[in-house]
This record gives C-alpha cells, structure tokens and sequence, in this order.
C-alpha cells in the first residue's frame, strides 16, 4: 500500500472530500433529502445540468490544451469552481423555491467539470494497474463519511462542513500533479465499432434495468418491511475497495462477471420472495462493483487515447440513464403495466441479456511501466539508429520518436522543437504510416519490443 501513502496528499484527500460531497448533498443524500422542497425533482434538475457540465469540460479543455494552453490554467478554474459551488452549498437551505432550483443547477453543472478534472488528473498520474485501488479507497473513505452524515442528526451546521470539503483542491494549487510518463499504461486489445458498441449497451442495459428495478423494489420493500436502505448501503464502502484491488491484480472484465452476479442474484432471491434485505445488499453491491468497472473502464480510455473526451462522453451516457431509470414518469406508471410480483422477473431478464455482450467486451490489458525498459541513449543508440533507418525514419522525426520514448508530452516536443502542433501532427501522421501503427501507444511500444529484443 506504499503507493496509496505516496498519493495520499495530492489527489486522494480533494477527490476524497469531493466525492463526500457529491454524494451527502447533490446525488440526493441525507442533506437534500432533509430540504422540504421537494428534493427529488431538485435532484433530477441536477443529473440533467451535472451531464450536461461533463460533456462541456471535456471538449473544453482538450481543445484549450491543443492550442498549448498552459495546465496550470485548468487547476485555477477547478479552484475557483470549488470555491463557486462551496458558497452554494452553505447558502441552499436558506433559498427559496425558485432560487434554490437555479442553485442546483449550477452546481450539477460545475460538478461535472470538477468529476471529470479528478479522474482524468488520475489518469495521466497514476498507472492503470494501480489506479482500482486508489479509486476503491477513494470511495470507502467518501462512503464512511456518508453514512455518517447518514447517522447524525440533521442540521444546517452540516451544509457548512460539506461546503468546507469543496475546498481540498488547495492541496493541488500548491503542490500541483505529477503526471507519469507521456506513455499509455492500458493497450486495449480490440477496437472495432462492435466493441465500443458493446460496452456502451452493456452500461445503458445494467444501469437502466438494474436502477429502474431497484428504485420500484426499494420503495416496495420500504412499504412493506420498513426501513432496509441503510443496511443496503453500508456494503457499497465495503465492496468498492476489494473491488478496485480485484481490477488491478486481474483486469477490468472480472467486476462485470462479479457485478452481474450480485445482481442477478438480488433480483432471483425477490423472485421467490426471501431475503428481502439480502436482495437489497445484493443490488448495492452490484453498483458498487460495476462504478468501480465504469470509472476505471473511462479512465483507461482517456489514458489510451490521451484526453478529456472519452471521459466526458462515457460519464454523460452514464448520468443521462440514470435520469431516465429514475423518471417519476417511469416509476408512477411502470406499476400499471407491469404487476410489481413481476419487477424482480423483468430486472433478472435485464441482467441476463447483458450476458451476450460479455463475449465482445474485450480485456483491458494493463502494462506495468518501468523507467527501465525505456532505450538508454548510450547503450542502446546504433539500435535505435538501425531501426530508424530500416523505417526511413526523418532526422527529424527520429528526433519526435525519441523525445517520445523519453516520456515528454507533445506539447514539451512542440516547444523543444520550435514547431507548431499541427506541424507535429503531420510528423506523427508519417511515422505511423512508415512504421504501421495507429498511436503513440503503438509506437512506442514497437521500438520497445524491437530495441530491447536487439
């Protein structure tokens, strides 16, 4: 666990104390649901902003940092944004109906740009085979703080506390990040269309049938056995963090069988109507496995295709079908329809059509990086020299591959070059077409496996 001490100070505690926050006050916890103004539909203006501001800060920024913006600029706007939505928070329970409305808003909008801030900031830190048991313990601490918010009686005293952890983002303004090498640390192994389709089917199915069940099945449940959800969620702490250890030591594919068990279990115990508390833990512990799956999946993309995007998008699919299994519209009038004995049937039919799309979901491979399999220059440069020439590789584009290896980004290269970005895109276009790869990631470990074999 030394790496978990190591990264304790820079982006566990601010993404830590974020995540308490996100999930005591706007993601309906206990300090929205205590506001008498109907907090369901405040929430659901939340999910529909919060997407919203997700989409918007991916395509943002990677656009910024294309034209060489400096990233010191990205860490002022999550500070200040902190700042914004931590004087919402201390204000919202003195607002009124309307301005309480706009606040939410607001704040599901500039949360989006903080969520995707922290996980891409993880994703260019830490390497993939790390980064489950990071974001595990990230979620056990921000889930103990909620159940205590949970457990302790309510007050306005805990909207300025909440507030106060919107302002951990500090810790990074004056230490910054560290980032790793400019080297993808996931390769994944197969990118057709029928393979993102897959997974993206994979996530609208579970979340959407899964969360559709869950929120008719809780509320029955609730009716008619009494109050269960705290002891439901209580396990979601608990399984998060073996989850994400789980990830690193085996892949990603193994949360998804895992995920899909919990639930379909849950929903075939309510089936034959036993263990109804059980059922609940179940389906808890399913989400909490397939977050797990979700975030780390959207993490190795944005490593793998090195931006903002890839998070922006997966995360606002994910946000949007939460809105849509959560619809009072859906939830009133599924009932009519469909008769509740029947919920547990449809929500393990659900699960079992994800089964399919196992075959397509492909393993994320996880490369172990070491500084010592990067070429040394003294030892190792008549072999990169040879290899250079057996591709007809430019002076100057040796120059551009070797930079690559040593781990600088592109736009140190650009800089150090005294070259435009799209000057050095069309360099990077010719290498891979010479050399048949497809991204930086491919080149980079081609000449590894060449000049180490050599």
């Amino acid at each position: 666990m030394d790496y978990l001490k190591k990264y304790l100070h820079v982006l566990i505690i601010p993404f830590a104390f974020f995540t308490v926050w996100l999930w005591s006050f706007p993601m309906y916890g206990p300090l929205l649901a205590n506001i008498d103004n109907n907090p369901y539909n405040l929430f659901m203006f939340f999910l529909v902003s919060h997407a919203l501001g997700l989409l918007v800060y991916g395509y943002v920024m990677d656009f910024l940092e294309k034209r060489q913006r400096e990233n010191k600029l990205e860490l002022y706007i999550t500070f200040i944004i902190s700042v914004i939505i931590s004087l919402l928070t201390i204000i919202f329970p003195f607002l009124t109906s309307n301005p309480m409305r706009a606040a939410i808003i607001i704040t599901g909008f500039f949360s989006g740009f903080l969520v995707v801030y922290f996980l891409y900031n993880m994703s260019i830190s830490k390497t993939a085979d790390v980064r489950g048991g990071i974001l595990g313990f990230i979620f056990f601490l921000a889930g103990i703080f909620f159940i205590v918010f949970l457990v302790v009686p309510y007050g306005i005293w805990m909207y300025f506390v909440n507030a106060l952890f919107l302002l951990a983002p500090f810790i990074l303004v004056k230490i910054g990040i560290k980032k790793k090498q400019n080297i993808s640390s996931v390769e994944i192994g197969e990118k057709s269309n029928t393979y993102w389709f897959s997974l993206i089917l994979l996530v609208i199915l579970f979340y959407s049938g899964s969360g559709l069940m869950y929120n008719l099945l809780y509320g029955r449940i609730m009716t008619v056995e009494g109050g269960f959800f705290d002891i439901g969620f209580l396990f979601y702490p608990l399984v998060v963090l073996p989850a994400g250890i789980l990830a690193d030591r085996f892949g990603r594919k193994i949360l998804i069988n895992i995920g899909l068990s919990f639930s379909g279990l849950g929903f075939l115990l309510l089936l034959f109507r036993v263990f109804s508390t059980l059922s609940l833990i179940l389906l808890q512990s399913a989400f909490a496995v397939m977050d797990i799956f979700l975030f780390l999946t959207l993490m190795d993309w944005s490593d793998y295709f090195n931006n903002r995007k890839v998070l922006s998008i997966g995360l606002f699919i994910n946000v949007i079908v939460i809105y849509i299994s959560g619809m009072p519209f859906l939830i009133s009038n599924l009932p009519t329809y469909i008769s509740p004995e029947f919920w547990p049937a449809v929500g393990l039919v659900m699960v079992l059509l994800i089964i399919p799309l196992l075959y397509f979901a492909k393993e994320t491979y996880l490369i172990k990086q070491s500084k010592d399999i990067l070429p040394n220059k003294q030892t190792k440069q008549m072999e990169f020299d040879e290899l250079c020439s057996i591709y007809s590789i430019s002076p100057r584009e040796k120059e551009i591959i070797g930079l690559l290896l040593e781990g600088k980004s592109t736009k140190v290269i650009s800089d150090l070059l005294s070259i435009s970005y799209n000057t050095l895109k069309t360099h990077l276009r010719n290498i891979y077409r010479k050399t048949k790869t497809k991204s930086q990631n491919e080149l980079i470990v081609l000449f590894w496996e060449k000049v180490e074999k050599k």
